[in-house]
């Protein structure tokens, strides 16, 4: 594995590590937008694949068959698929974009995976996508998962659902969404714990730095209909908005609207884009 990839334009600069397909770095105007958590791994983001978040018990049932999986975490549960852990490979890389490549050939999925990352103007474009290249249709799902800096940040999306959180942080069950909770308004984030799945997400969040004099605005294509909110407590540097195309554990939910079945060799695609305004600092 050589070492990182850095691409830049006059407004942008990101790291990316082979490692993981993960940025390790992305900064505007000398001022990081996404941001690693605290601890040895450095990461600021990365793509989920070929499933997104926890699976219950390790396992899921598809097609009358039972599929089983090792923990690769310190969690108990096996955690935002393989692609986070794996090692891809460079098939493009220029000043101002990088395409990656990942091949699994195990356990219960087989597919390739390719992620490509471009700087165009202040966007930050990130795409995903997965094919099955096993013998037997399965499903599938993508998904980003960026870590932004907690410090002064006001945060605004519009959905319509909310999903509680159980034990093993799997979801629980849907409702109205909390008042404090609720980000249809420009606010902080609440200093208490955040795991929780959106609904209804419109595919737009908008986070604010006002003593920076900076905001971001994320898009996401359709397929990325869930959002995940993931604050740890005041206490950590970070929080994380993940955009999924589909709930944690759907797999094994009685209803199952937005898992991708592919057939073998079919593929699912989509992306997101980061755009950065600068403003006057407050």
């Amino acid at each position: 594995m050589g070492p990182d990839l850095h691409l830049a334009n006059d407004a942008l600069a990101v790291s990316v590590s082979r490692q993981g397909g993960m940025l390790t770095a992305a900064k505007a105007g000398g001022h990081s937008f996404l941001c690693s958590p605290q601890g040895p791994t450095e990461v600021a983001c990365f793509p989920m694949v070929p499933l997104c978040n926890r699976l219950a018990n390790n396992r899921f049932t598809f097609a009358g068959r039972d599929y089983r999986f090792t923990p690769n975490t310190n969690d108990p549960l096996y955690l935002h698929g393989d692609g986070w852990q794996g090692e891809w490979k460079v098939s493009n890389y220029s000043k101002s974009q990088a395409t990656l490549n990942f091949t699994h050939a195990r356990g219960p999925f087989s597919y390739k995976a390719q992620q490509t990352i471009r700087l165009v103007g202040t966007t930050l474009h990130l795409g995903l996508s997965v094919r099955n290249t096993g013998t037997e249709a399965m499903p599938f799902g993508i998904g980003f998962h960026p870590y932004f800096p907690r410090k002064g940040a006001k945060l605004q999306f519009a959905a319509t659902s909310y999903w509680s959180e159980r034990q093993d942080h799997l979801p629980n069950t849907a409702s109205p969404i909390p008042a404090d909770v609720n980000f249809a308004m420009s606010r902080p984030l609440p200093t208490c714990w955040l795991n929780n799945a959106y609904e209804g997400w419109r595919g737009l969040v908008r986070i604010d730095w006002p003593h920076q004099g900076m905001h971001l605005d994320l898009h996401a294509d359709p397929l990325f209909n869930t959002l995940m909110l993931y604050a740890p407590d005041a206490g950590n540097s970070f929080f994380c908005i993940e955009p999924m195309s589909h709930l944690p554990n759907e797999l094994n939910m009685p209803n199952q609207p937005n898992l991708h079945v592919l057939a073998p060799d079919h593929s699912l695609a989509g992306g997101i884009r980061m755009t950065i305004t600068k403003t006057e600092p407050q």
